[in-house]
């Protein structure tokens, strides 16, 4: 196929990838993206493809947190990755430590006003989840607020993040 001869191209990637997953060969698709990675490891657009596909094709929330924890690993400037990657989290149940230690990681890589508001927003949902399906306890959630207020709009009428 057109693969061997352009082994860079991301079209040829793309082609073959779509190619696979006509098939519907969940071991190929996970190798052929994996292959994939391996010539675009900084490629946040095909990250974030692996990981939405893991988590409606394959369904299986393991297999999906650890793709989208070498996701931000690979590219940790990438606000979506690192909200999918909690919400991946939250949704396989993993401990609560670990969920918060992610978004301590999460909170190090905020370079925008905009990108800020989007993870606070997620991490703040997640928190009301939680407080909502054990003690009602809506504390952290308030603190994690106005830590976000704090960073996001350092002093009055003044726009930015400090960190």
């Amino acid at each position: 196929m057109k693969l061997a001869e352009t082994d860079e191209s991301l079209d040829a990637f793309h082609e073959y990838l779509n190619f696979e997953k006509e098939k519907d060969d969940p071991a190929r698709i996970q190798s052929f993206y994996d292959r994939m990675l391996d010539k675009h490891l900084d490629d946040e657009n095909i990250w974030f493809d692996y990981g939405q596909w893991c988590e409606t094709k394959l369904k299986i929330h393991s297999i999906t947190c650890r793709v989208y924890k070498r996701a931000v690993r690979h590219c940790p400037y990438s606000c979506a990755l690192w909200q999918q990657t909690l919400l991946a989290l939250e949704r396989s149940g993993s401990p609560v430590e670990e969920i918060d230690g992610m978004w301590i990681s999460a909170q190090e890589t905020i370079s925008t006003l905009e990108d800020g508001r989007a993870l606070y927003r997620t991490y703040l949902y997640m928190l009301r989840r939680r407080a909502d399906a054990t003690d009602k306890d809506f504390q952290k959630m308030t603190l994690v607020f106005e830590d976000g207020a704090k960073a996001l709009f350092p002093s009055e009428g003044v726009l930015g993040f400090v960190r």
